[in-house]
């Protein structure tokens, strides 16, 4: 994410939130690699309660098993605006790795900038 779009888009208007929490062993705070993203548009967080991970696994994959979701991307545009429900999402996915080619492209659609793999 920092580099494949953030160090690529400087000028982009956006807020990220990392939420971290534990879901492997390697994942512990422990471990936490706080301070990964070296960009002011970026806001890291440790939720050792995974309380926002099974709020959203709630949310968008009622009928799923599993109860966190995790290793996923949430994009919101510009207007969206959390109140008792979710805003609607532009776009999401995960894992993010796996994904940042269509993060990148819905994130640069929503901000009426050109995309180019």
């Amino acid at each position: 994410m920092q580099e494949q779009i953030l160090d690529r888009n400087p000028s982009l208007k956006v807020k990220v939130y990392a939420v971290w929490f534990e879901m492997t062993l390697t994942d512990r705070r422990s471990f936490w690699p706080k301070g990964i993203f070296k960009d002011g548009r970026v806001t890291e967080l440790w939720d050792g309660e995974k309380a926002l991970g099974s709020w959203y696994a709630r949310q968008l994959r009622p009928d799923d098993e599993r109860v966190v979701l995790w290793d996923t991307y949430l994009l919101y545009d510009s207007t969206a605006r959390f109140e008792e429900t979710p805003p609607r999402l532009v776009s999401w996915g995960g894992t993010v790795v796996r994904e940042i080619q269509h993060l990148e492209r819905d994130l640069l659609a929503a901000a009426g900038k050109p995309w180019g793999p």
